[in-house]
């Protein structure tokens, strides 16, 4: 339906529609009165030209439905309304009987109004369908075929036409040449029809097609996004690996630098006071081997040493393999103290320690 702008003044109040519309509660009349107020009305009454109009005088139109919308524009002053209009019978009574349907309406008041919207258009069937099989009959099988697609308002439009046309007659019916009297109404084409009808459907078709390419598009730049998206994690991963390596490898350095700062400080010297046990031997033999594997790893880093630290490197070297030899030799099974430790369960005199179960 087509929505044009109306004055007031045009619309004709039909008291047989307006009464079939349940009256709208006070509170909610004035909420949409409120509403049109501050926001202007979004939807568009349905309005029907009147027929017959008399000669000479401007169209009106008959209010279908917003008969409240229309009121209230009348009570805000506002002159001037949308309206969508209503042109075949069944767009007439859509109007007409939708916007009933919208109200609150008890069971028995719905069946009541869908009743006699069933009367209606019966009526209006019984009333096109004869007529419309009189020249049904004059068309080829693809026309009849789309007559029969058309709903009862094209059905309504097509009679309409093609009654206007069946009145032509031609003035020398006896001679082949036939001359059609003059007309505002034009006659039908069956092929005009269906070349229009095949165009359509070429336009959807292209649409569609379009509408295909489009998605599939939208589907490779997702599936372009989302390997970006995991090459960019997977590389985030490799950092954070990075780093926490970075992190351990900075822990022993910084754990390397206090041994030495114990030891030039003579911290280690309050280890003899510690009561020998075999799990705190293997914590720090498990340290101890951690601890020089990242000082390899931090040794492959460092750049050339100059001959001052290269030789503290050396010396500190030494000193650690005549530790490493030493407990090597405190820790051999073969060992006269350790199994001699074994035996009594106490350390020797050489202060190795025991190791439990050993024999």
């Amino acid at each position: 339906m087509e929505t044009i702008i109306l004055p007031l003044s045009l619309i004709v109040i039909n008291p047989e529609y307006a009464g079939a519309f349940p009256p709208m509660p006070g509170k909610e009349y004035q909420l949409l009165k409120d509403n049109i107020r501050l926001s202007g009305m979004h939807t568009p009454i349905i309005v029907c030209p009147t027929t017959p109009l008399p000669r000479g005088e401007e169209q009106t139109y008959t209010a279908l439905a917003g008969h409240n919308r229309y009121q209230i524009h009348k009570e805000l002053g506002i002159m001037t309304i949308r309206a969508s209009v209503a042109i075949t019978t069944e767009e007439k009574i859509s109007a007409l009987f939708d916007n009933i349907y919208r109200r609150q309406l008890d069971a028995a008041t719905v069946a009541r109004f869908r009743a006699k919207e069933a009367l209606i258009r019966r009526g209006s069937q019984a009333r096109i369908i004869p007529s419309l099989l009189e020249v049904y009959g004059n068309f080829t099988a693809d026309i009849q075929d789309i007559i029969s697609k058309l709903d009862e308002g094209g059905q309504e439009q097509l009679l309409e036409t093609m009654t206007k046309a069946t009145r032509l007659k031609p003035k020398r019916p006896t001679h082949t040449s036939v001359e059609v009297s003059r007309t505002d109404v034009p006659i039908v084409d069956p092929s005009q029809t269906t070349q229009a009808l095949t165009r359509k459907l070429t336009e959807v078709e292209e649409a569609l097609r379009e509408e295909q390419r489009s998605s599939l598009q939208l589907q490779n730049k997702l599936a372009r996004d989302l390997e970006s998206a995991r090459e960019a994690r997977q590389a985030l991963e490799d950092r954070i690996a990075s780093m926490k390596d970075q992190v351990e490898l900075a822990e022993s350095e910084v754990n390397a630098a206090r041994l030495v700062a114990d030891e030039r400080l003579g911290r280690t010297n309050g280890l003899t006071d510690i009561p020998p046990a075999p799990f705190l031997l293997l914590q720090g033999l498990n340290y101890a081997q951690q601890l020089t594997a990242h000082l390899s790893l931090f040794a492959a880093k460092v750049p050339t040493l100059n001959q001052a630290d290269a030789i503290a490197a050396q010396q500190a070297l030494r000193n650690i393999t005549i530790h490493l030899n030493h407990l090597h030799e405190l820790l051999l099974p073969t060992h006269d103290g350790l199994i001699a430790a074994g035996r009594n369960g106490k350390p020797n005199k050489g202060g190795t320690l025991s190791l439990v179960g050993e024999s």
